[in-house]
């Protein structure tokens, strides 16, 4: 796997992960659809974290360097505080806790009353698709294009063929299950088109956006 392949591979899955996500959570099957969630939201965490690397010290992370995280996303959160100029609030600290708690007990075997399920989308949402363009622009220029277009180079092949045997199988396609219900659709452009988001995500804290995007 080449250096490029390896970061456009960690947004590709994340992307994937989170279609999957918001059809289960959408489908009210919060059981499935939170560990989902926060597989995306790692996948997306440790990529900002290997692109740091490359920006500030021009070193190539690979999985092995990865792995010292597992699947803590409050781990993470605390590497991103420390290499990002993003003041992340105490938001973050809860719905990551609650992604992390669940994830952990994802096998029936940890099931219990002290388990907290929600179904609430409009999260996931916001916190995906911030973290996605924080991702996106940091991206080398001659990457970037391409990081830009969500679910790339998956999205390519669904040509109109695939999209009518989804449909007629009662599926959705991924560009529509991305759009449903999401607030936040307008942040999945490429980010080159979205100057004002990009400074103000440089430049603030999600803040209250954590629960809903503001459409620019």
């Amino acid at each position: 796997m080449t250096v490029l392949n390896a970061r456009i591979q960690y947004l590709l899955m994340a992307d994937m992960n989170y279609i999957a996500a918001r059809l289960l959570l959408l489908s009210g099957n919060p059981f499935a659809g939170i560990p989902k969630s926060a597989e995306a939201i790692e996948l997306l965490m440790k990529l900002i974290i290997m692109l740091e690397a490359k920006i500030s010290r021009n070193e190539e992370l690979e999985e092995k360097d990865l792995q010292r995280y597992g699947h803590k996303l409050l781990k993470l959160l605390k590497k991103l505080r420390e290499i990002s100029p993003i003041a992340f609030d105490a938001t973050w600290d809860d719905y990551l806790s609650e992604l992390q708690d669940t994830y952990a007990k994802r096998y029936p075997d940890k099931w219990g009353k002290d388990m907290k399920l929600t179904t609430d989308v409009d999260r996931l949402d916001a916190t995906f698709s911030f973290l996605r363009t924080q991702a996106v622009v940091m991206f080398p220029e001659e990457e970037r294009e391409q990081a830009g277009i969500f679910g790339e180079p998956v999205m390519a092949s669904f040509n109109t063929a695939m999209v009518e045997h989804i449909q007629r199988n009662g599926g959705s396609p991924p560009l529509k299950a991305l759009s449903v219900r999401n607030k936040c659709i307008d942040q999945f452009k490429p980010p080159w088109e979205q100057q004002r988001t990009i400074k103000r995500i440089l430049s603030s804290c999600l803040g209250t956006q954590v629960y809903q995007c503001t459409k620019f």
